[in-house]
C-alpha cells in the first residue's frame, strides 16, 4: 500500500492517483515530486493556439504568460505564430510570435514589441522558455526567461514600449 490510504484515490492531492504515481516511480505521500511532463505540441511551420473572438473578451489591461518548447533546430529556423486572440472583425486583437530570428514578439494592432534572440539550450535538442506580455496603462511589456547555459536558471530578460492606440 505504500503507506497511503486504499479508501483514498490520491492521498496527497496533486491530482495524478496513487497507483499512477507508484507505477511512475513517485511517492504517492508527497505531491513535492509532482513532475509536469505534458504539454502542447505544435508544429512551428502551420500551428497555433487561437482564441476566436467570441471565446474571449479582452477589455483592458490584460497579460498572456505561459511556457513554450522548442525544437532547438527551428530557433531562427523560421516564424511562428504561438498564441493570437482573433479580432472580431479581421486581423488580430493581440498576437504573440517567434520571428524567423529566434525572437518573441507582443504585437497589438500596429505596436509591437521585440525580445533578443532566444538562447537554445546547449546540452539538449530542444529549449524551454517562459513568456509573459503584459498590456498595462500605455505600454506593452513583454518578458521572455530563457536558460543560456543550459543549467536550469532561467533569466528574465524584459522589454517594453509606449502604447497609444490613437
Amino acid at each position: 500500500l505504500h503507506g497511503t490510504d486504499p479508501t483514498v484515490a490520491d492521498t496527497d492531492d496533486d491530482g495524478v492517483t496513487d497507483n499512477n504515481e507508484v507505477l511512475a516511480d513517485r511517492n504517492p505521500l508527497s505531491s513535492d515530486d509532482n513532475a509536469v511532463n505534458h504539454y502542447l505540441l505544435l508544429s512551428v511551420a502551420d500551428q497555433t493556439v487561437a482564441y476566436p473572438g467570441a471565446d474571449l473578451v479582452v477589455d483592458g489591461n490584460f497579460s498572456v504568460n505561459f511556457w513554450a518548447r522548442v525544437a532547438n533546430a527551428d530557433l531562427g529556423a523560421g516564424a511562428a505564430v504561438l498564441v493570437e486572440r482573433a479580432a472580431d472583425v479581421a486581423g488580430s486583437q493581440f498576437k504573440v510570435e517567434l520571428t524567423a530570428a529566434g525572437e518573441v514578439k507582443f504585437t497589438i494592432g500596429a505596436v509591437s514589441v521585440t525580445s533578443d534572440t532566444i538562447a537554445d539550450n546547449p546540452l539538449r535538442d530542444y529549449t524551454w522558455f517562459q513568456v509573459q506580455a503584459v498590456f498595462a496603462g500605455n505600454a506593452l511589456t513583454l518578458t521572455v526567461s530563457d536558460d543560456e547555459l543550459g543549467n536550469d536558471v532561467y533569466t528574465a530578460h524584459v522589454f517594453s514600449t509606449p502604447y497609444n492606440a490613437y
